[in-house]
């Protein structure tokens, strides 16, 4: 379990070194919806809907904190899509470093990054991490998941990319 939390803060050391290198332009106040799902990012998605994207029985979600703020971690259950035990985290962030020329940024300087279409205005995948960063006009969400079949063979990378988009759609619609 402690490599597993390790691995976590590792993805979203990386998500918020995206917030890092650019840092300067402020995107405004939010109110309602958006600022509730940043001080509550379990109320963003559902049990159910994790339990839909991943395919497996899900524990429900539990706020924690780290350096770039609280973030919702779900536990997934073996035999789902990916045929291993894992971790969804679901994370809202309405800080003022989260902006397109920030996420433009990160792309050059964090490699394996890809720009997601259909997500708005823009949307980052890493497959390193198995995370996606969807910048909104009040913040940025991101999604990500972290499974390890330790003595197996890999989980699927395309799966996990599957299961981690159709829970940033689910997610969307919250922020």
């Amino acid at each position: 379990m402690h490599a597993r939390r390790f691995i976590v803060l590792v993805g979203l050391l990386v998500s918020a070194s995206v917030v890092v290198l650019g840092a300067a332009s402020p995107l405004g106040a939010t109110t309602g919806t958006k600022a509730n799902a940043e001080k509550k990012p379990c109320s963003i998605v559902k049990v159910s809907d994790v339990q839909a994207a991943f395919g497996a029985p899900t524990q429900p979600g539990k706020t924690e904190s780290d350096p770039i703020g609280p973030h919702c971690t779900y536990q997934v259950a073996v035999g789902g899509n990916l045929g291993t035990d894992g971790a969804v985290i679901v994370h809202f962030n309405t800080g003022p470093a989260f902006t397109k020329r920030s996420m433009d940024l990160g792309l050059h300087e964090i490699p394996h990054q890809v720009v997601v279409p259909g997500f708005g205005s823009k949307a980052v995948y890493n497959p390193d991490v198995g995370a996606i960063e969807i910048l909104t006009h009040g913040g940025a969400l991101t999604v990500q998941a972290t499974f390890f079949n330790v003595g197996g063979p890999p989980v699927d990378p395309t799966q996990t990319k599957a299961d981690v988009l159709a829970l940033a759609r689910v997610g969307l619609k919250k922020v």
